[in-house]
């Protein structure tokens, strides 16, 4: 919980999950829009890009 509560605090790693998990999306509606190929599972793949890049970010930082 400790850990959860400092992850919260910090502005960055909450607006880098926002943040990159709503360019993955566009980025994945307009590659599918090209391809007229939209399967409904961006939502999911672009919110699994979003926390990936914030716990990758955060694992470092939260230990110190």
């Amino acid at each position: 919980m400790f850990q959860l509560k400092l992850y919260v605090k910090n502005s960055y790693f909450v607006s880098l999950v926002l943040i990159e998990t709503s360019s993955m999306l566009l980025y994945q509606y307009l590659a599918n829009f090209t391809n007229q190929s939209y399967s409904g599972k961006e939502w999911l793949i672009a919110g699994i890009m979003g926390m990936w890049a914030s716990c990758t970010t955060s694992a470092g930082a939260l230990g110190f």
